[in-house]
């Protein structure tokens, strides 16, 4: 009985959130019809995120959205996008679009996005930089880049550069992406860009280099807090493989 009380009063502890916080009115329904499984659906959806402002507390917070509403997310942002057309709208657009693998729709979007004022906006050009890269557009990719290393000097990225590196090396220009990775692994956050460098360097047929990238990563692994290795579960588990 005491659970029971306890789980009626989350349930509408959280429906007053929702009111309150002017969160999608779905939720209600939802809350209503299954307390129990709603409730743990609304804190990993709409309470998480704001504790985990990470890349993984946003992408649990989308997948959990898209399946419980699987069109509802991209509605949302398509509209805010036809009200603002700011670039911020229109990078939240393209996430929605790029979770859906529609990546010729995110090129397009991104193409026409970048006039006048915005012509040069470094996220626009980035975004649709990664958008041509997944559609196997490499040079027109780089090219984009050196427009925007060109036209905007000061700004930095390290996942511009890591898209600018792998670029190079699907388009064949080896003696380039090697140079761009050997620059890019000394200051990376986490381990993606050097296992990234260490599957080129295999795939080139070169094993010693792959290998000396991911016995660093391991290495680091070994000196880095206990949260390292689960915030970098995926890329750590693909060192290991190169290194068998």
């Amino acid at each position: 009985m005491g659970l029971l009380i306890l789980g009626g009063l989350v349930t509408l502890g959280l429906i007053v959130h929702c009111f309150k916080t002017g969160r999608d009115r779905y939720w209600i329904y939802i809350l209503f019809i299954a307390p129990g499984l709603g409730a743990a659906a609304y804190i990993i959806v709409e309470l998480l995120p704001d504790f985990l402002r990470g890349l993984t507390g946003q992408k649990i917070s989308r997948k959990v959205k898209s399946s419980l509403n699987p069109s509802g997310e991209l509605k949302k942002r398509s509209q805010d996008f036809a009200r603002s057309g700011s670039a911020q709208a229109t990078h939240r657009l393209a996430e929605e679009l790029m979770e859906r693998e529609d990546y010729g729709e995110v090129e397009r979007l991104y193409r026409e996005s970048r006039k006048g004022l915005f012509e040069f906006d470094p996220v626009l050009m980035q975004g649709q930089a990664f958008a041509l890269f997944r559609l196997g557009r490499y040079t027109d990719t780089i090219d984009l880049m050196n427009s925007l290393i060109k036209e905007v000097p000061d700004y930095r990225s390290q996942d511009g550069h890591l898209l600018y590196a792998r670029a190079h090396a699907e388009a064949g220009l080896k003696d380039k992406a090697i140079e761009e990775f050997d620059v890019l692994v000394d200051y990376f956050t986490g381990p993606e860009a050097r296992v990234r460098y260490a599957e080129y360097m295999h795939k080139e047929g070169n094993n010693d280099a792959a290998r000396r990238q991911c016995e660093h990563v391991m290495e680091t692994v070994k000196l880095s807090p206990r949260h390292y290795a689960r915030t970098h579960k995926v890329w750590i588990g693909r060192a290991k493989t190169l290194l068998k």
